[in-house]
């Protein structure tokens, strides 16, 4: 069939049949993108479980397995630090390898749930307080080495979160979701507040949802936890300086509980402890370590209208939010 040309108006230009056939086809390739991007950190989620299964193996870390559930109650427990610190560290370089060009720091998604792995291999912490009272002559003092074990994990997740941000500063890491800095980048007070706002938002969903010893509920409310608190707080105060510390909530979390539970013991002798903070302390330190630096991780990556809405019910909406 002919075509026919249409009389346009003098000074009108004639549409660009390539500029339109391009602006259709941009719809077909976002969502492919996005799918791809999906599925490599569903990947590098995968390998940072499949290096702690086979490395929790090669290294016999636990010694034995749903038993003795902190580091430091290993037979050998400067073995049992070294590898779990090499398993965390090949997770969060084989996923940084893997998923840097869509998150920069996707390794730090996979080292969390290595962690996990490890915990979800240990057993339960009430276990562990039966195995602590009966190794310190029924006193509480077991949980000064999990505020210990809490903190060398708390610094080797540190030490790789601020290790990737710090490439990412210098151009070396870069992908398709850079943080884009704000108003708030250089304000020292936004990032205290953001920092004591996600703490306190940790603390009490962990308080709320840990309200028994079960492993699986405990991980659960820790999870949550850090995501909730983590992605609210980047709403209302957050940017790339405090994002990049967001690790320390999870990890002091643990420590005011383990502390709490240390002067305050109550219920110890039958493993269910009784005292205000004692939810804190029904986790692992390779809990708080592990899916509580994991969640916070989700947490700045959501910005989901979920959490701009929760962040809206504390803010104006003119507020200066992080893009």
């Amino acid at each position: 069939m002919p075509q026919h040309n249409a009389i346009l108006p003098a000074g009108q230009a004639a549409p660009d049949a390539s500029g339109a056939a391009a602006q259709n086809a941009a719809p077909i390739r976002r969502p492919l993108t996005r799918y791809r991007n999906r599925a490599v950190l569903l990947a590098c989620m995968f390998l940072g479980v499949a290096i702690a299964y086979y490395g929790s193996r090669a290294f016999n870390v636990p010694a034995f397995v749903e038993y003795q559930g902190s580091l430091l109650q290993q037979p050998s427990w400067i073995f049992a630090l070294a590898g779990t610190a090499i398993i965390y560290l090949l997770a969060v370089a084989a996923a940084t390898a893997l998923g840097s060009g869509v998150r920069f720091n996707a390794g730090l998604l996979a080292g969390g749930l290595a962690l996990a792995t490890l915990s979800a291999r240990s057993g339960s912490a009430q276990q562990l307080m039966f195995w602590g009272f009966s190794h310190s002559d029924g006193s509480a003092g077991f949980f000064f080495e999990l505020i210990g074990e809490l903190m060398l994990l708390g610094g080797l997740v540190g030490a790789a979160w601020l290790s990737l941000w710090a490439w990412h500063d210098a151009g070396r890491l870069g992908d398709a979701h850079d943080i884009m800095p704000n108003a708030l980048e250089e304000n020292r007070r936004a990032v205290a507040w953001a920092l004591l706002s996600q703490f306190a938002i940790n603390v009490l969903l962990i308080l709320c949802l840990a309200v028994s010893p079960a492993k699986a509920q405990v991980t659960a409310a820790i999870a949550l936890a850090g995501f909730v608190s983590t992605g609210v707080s980047d709403c209302l105060f957050g940017s790339s300086a405090s994002a990049r510390w967001s690790f320390i909530s999870p990890v002091a979390a643990g420590v005011l509980g383990y502390a709490a539970c240390l002067i305050n013991p109550a219920g110890l002798d039958t493993g269910h402890l009784q005292s205000l903070f004692a939810p804190l302390a029904r986790g692992l330190p390779l809990d708080y370590a592990g899916v509580g630096s994991a969640g916070a991780l989700l947490g700045l990556w959501s910005g989901s209208p979920l959490m701009r809405s929760i962040a809206e019910l504390f803010v104006s909406p003119n507020a200066a939010v992080r893009p």
